[in-house]
């Protein structure tokens, strides 16, 4: 082995390929391949470092080198698309809200799997997708005295959604994108309001679905862009979050990623992602799975930022209160 792979010229080809396959990855090409191919870049970068140990245990410094360096960039790329806080903010006294996110049809107990997380964390809010009649019917049966507080686009097709809150909702109202429901709804916590969009998007499954996913993005962003109170924006994306189409998105609305890192549990990507605003923090986030490590949904806490932190905030951006765009939709 360390007889061929002394030779120059396939140290060179080796080396050229990791290069161009982190190239790759980083700056996803608009093909339908390299679309497919980026689902994998947590394996790509784990088999970078797999390969620079082969490489070390073979006394092959320059492949482990560029093996190292080229898994060093994978890892800087995924941190930047995700929540970049390397310790989690403290708890302070500004009012929090926790929130789980849930596509029903991930549930193989249906009903009995979210009696169970809600008996467990008891969240302040939740947000189901796929929401069929006969969902309807359980939460109309067994969930409106914990949650009363509802916001409901019941659907026979994949579009059906809701909004579940323990807070009062001030206001409900529903968008669509090419006949798809996208709830947007205002609660009230304590003395601040905060808005919650629930966004169901196509899988992108081609060049038509790619376009399509991009301008739904794009509607969801105007929408948030309208308002200069803190958002949350949730909701089964159907695509990774270093995709160049989220990170886009976060970019254009302004909004952090809740999640700080992702461990690949087999082949099975999750694509439902929550994203909040520069005048929130996460507290707190997981990952929710079944005892067989099946992804169900994803659960977060979020706090307003104390006032100390949001007028720092403001400070470098240079906004004063009169600044501030009117508080519409």
């Amino acid at each position: 082995m360390n007889q061929i792979l002394n030779k120059s010229w396939i140290q060179m080809s080796i080396s050229g390929l990791l290069i161009a396959g982190t190239l790759f990855s980083i700056f996803i090409p608009d093909w339908e391949f390299a679309h497919k191919t980026s689902e994998f870049t947590v394996h790509i970068m784990v088999g970078l470092l797999g390969l620079g140990l082969l490489f070390l245990s073979l006394d092959q410094r320059r492949l482990l080198f560029v093996s190292f360096a080229c898994c060093a960039a994978l890892c800087i790329f995924l941190k930047n698309a995700s929540n970049e806080n390397l310790l989690l903010p403290d708890i302070n006294l500004e009012p929090k809200i926790s929130i789980a996110h849930f596509n029903v049809s991930n549930f193989e107990r249906g009903f009995e799997q979210l009696d169970e997380f809600i008996e467990t964390y008891k969240p302040d809010l939740i947000s189901l997708q796929e929401v069929t009649p006969d969902w309807g019917m359980y939460i109309k049966q067994s969930l409106n005295e914990a949650y009363p507080h509802q916001n409901i686009q019941v659907r026979i097709d994949p579009y059906g959604m809701a909004i579940l809150s323990k807070h009062n909702l001030v206001k409900k109202d529903t968008f669509q994108y090419n006949k798809i429901p996208n709830l947007l709804t205002e609660l009230q916590l304590g003395n601040r309001k905060i808005l919650v969009l629930s966004s169901y998007l196509l899988p992108p499954l081609g060049e038509k679905s790619d376009i399509r996913s991009k301008e739904h993005l794009q509607l969801i962003s105007k929408k948030i862009k309208k308002t200069r109170k803190p958002v949350i924006s949730l909701g089964d994306f159907n695509m990774v979050y270093w995709r160049n189409e989220i990170r886009e998105f976060r970019k254009e609305s302004d909004l952090f990623n809740s999640r700080r890192d992702f461990t690949p549990l087999g082949f099975r990507i999750p694509h439902d992602h929550i994203f909040y605003s520069s005048k929130l923090e996460c507290t707190n986030f997981k990952e929710h799975r079944d005892d067989a490590s099946n992804h169900l949904g994803i659960f977060g806490t979020y706090q307003f930022k104390s006032s100390d932190t949001q007028n720092a905030v403001n400070a470098v951006i240079g906004l004063n209160e009169d600044e501030l765009l009117p508080q519409h939709f």
